[in-house]
């Protein structure tokens, strides 16, 4: 009983939270002027209900029956709350998504319908590769990204629509580092004996079951934060994030984040040679990410991630053009031990697309990657940052970490597919900027979000 009233309680906190935060973001949406945008703020309660998804069912879990074990081969059973919340978050997520669509339906889109088929490309080699694969394909894999891709392609949400984005990532942080003070059974997990990681008793954890499952979720929302007007909310939020993303042991995010920093708070000062630099930058992070697992040759490279790759590989030369389908992963874990007991996906994202999806989905994932780079690029140009710190946060996290699949709205949905979709489909990328240019922006906090 105790357990289920601090759920309660933690939830309803939560949610009052952004309830509130969210109201003050939407009071300032006056501020954009004349430019185009829907009456209702479609975007912001979509992301407001994936990151729900993301949260609640997970947090309600850990306290009404404890965390589960950290290990691909058990099955974990959901508590009927926690359960009831899975199952009925993403049902409403779809229905938003309808709602947005009939209500916007005499909108004209901003950019055309072949740049929302190739961001749905991953999704749909994904499922062409599970039925390939002779694998069954779950209901709401097959509209949860297309129905949010119609509504950003339909609405072309602004980028400053993603503020929500930050609160929520700045709300997730604090909340875990409550936890982490007042209900460490709850927030934290037992640090390992060796290792780097040993530093520290316990990781931070928050509302997730694994402390790298928290980190990428800084790491996929700090880039947003960047969108704040107020600038002493921007650097609390960051401070807030960063602290939380340290005390999570995950070197992987830890570096990601610092990345973002330097994107949120270097690249504006560079002049004209920002776009250079930014896409060096994306250059170096694409090939790291393709190159190096598939070249590893040692088991125990990359703390054993290049077990998993060198497994990776020779189950996907068993079917390269489609892979073993989207479920590969869990599939196989159920029965073999070959990847490892943390294997719950290829530990990079170029590597898990090309085992699950082939050849076809591994392109498809470079070509929205790509697509995603050349937008940034365009957005620098008009004075908005974000963009390029969310792609190059994405990337870095993408080396040793998969934060999507394009098949489920997940833990990072919020984040990952609302901030590329927003990038591919905003009307900010063809409306002209009224905010001064960056050369004559002394800080980060001047840039236009």
């Amino acid at each position: 009983m105790d357990r289920l009233f601090l759920a309660t309680l933690g939830v309803a906190s939560a949610l009052i939270w952004v309830g509130v935060l969210v109201g003050i973001a939407l009071k300032r949406r006056k501020e954009a002027g004349g430019q185009r945008r829907p009456d209702v703020p479609w975007m912001p309660i979509l992301v407001v209900i994936a990151w729900a998804n993301g949260v609640v069912p997970s947090f309600l879990n850990l306290v009404i029956a404890g965390r589960p074990p950290v290990d691909i081969s058990a099955s974990t059973t959901l508590a009927p709350p926690a359960a009831m919340a899975a199952r009925f978050l993403p049902m409403l997520f779809v229905l938003f998504c309808a709602a947005a669509l009939l209500h916007e339906k005499e909108r004209p889109p901003a950019v055309g319908a072949g740049r929302m088929c190739l961001f749905l490309a991953p999704w749909a080699m994904g499922q062409l590769a599970t039925l390939a694969a002779g694998k069954s394909i779950g209901p709401m894999t097959l509209v949860l990204l297309p129905v949010l891709a119609l509504v950003a392609w339909k609405i072309g949400p602004p980028l400053r629509d993603l503020r929500i984005v930050g609160i929520l990532t700045a709300v997730t942080a604090a909340g875990s580092l409550v936890l982490w003070k007042f209900a460490p059974e709850v927030g934290a997990v037992s640090a390992p004996s060796t290792g780097a990681k040993a530093a520290l008793d316990q990781l931070l954890a928050g509302p997730y079951n694994h402390p790298n499952t928290l980190g990428m979720a800084l790491v996929v929302g700090l880039p947003a934060v960047a969108l704040f007007a107020n600038r002493r909310w921007r650097f609390i939020a960051t401070v807030v994030v960063v602290a939380a993303t340290w005390l999570t042991g995950s070197r992987t995010a830890q570096f990601s984040v610092a990345l973002i920093l330097v994107a949120m708070y270097v690249l504006p000062r560079t002049g004209r040679a920002r776009r250079g630099f930014f896409l060096l930058a994306a250059v170096l992070l694409i090939s790291t990410l393709v190159l190096i697992p598939l070249t590893t040759t040692d088991p125990n490279a990359y703390s054993e991630r290049g077990r998993i790759w060198m497994t990776s590989r020779d189950s996907w030369a068993g079917s390269p053009l489609f892979g073993g389908g989207v479920t590969f992963y869990p599939d196989t874990g159920r029965y073999v031990t070959a990847f490892g007991s943390f294997a719950f996906h290829g530990h990079n994202l170029f590597i898990h697309f090309l085992t699950t999806s082939g050849i076809v989905g591994a392109g498809a994932l470079v070509i929205v990657v790509l697509a995603a780079v050349k937008a940034s690029q365009r957005y620098l140009s008009r004075g908005h940052i974000f963009p390029a710190a969310f792609v190059l946060g994405f990337l870095a996290l993408a080396f040793l970490e998969v934060a999507t699949d394009f098949q489920n709205l997940s833990t990072l949905g919020f984040a990952v597919w609302t901030s590329l979709a927003v990038i591919l489909f905003s009307h900010d990328q063809v409306t002209p900027t009224t905010s001064a240019p960056i050369r004559q922006a002394p800080a980060a906090h001047r840039l236009r979000a």
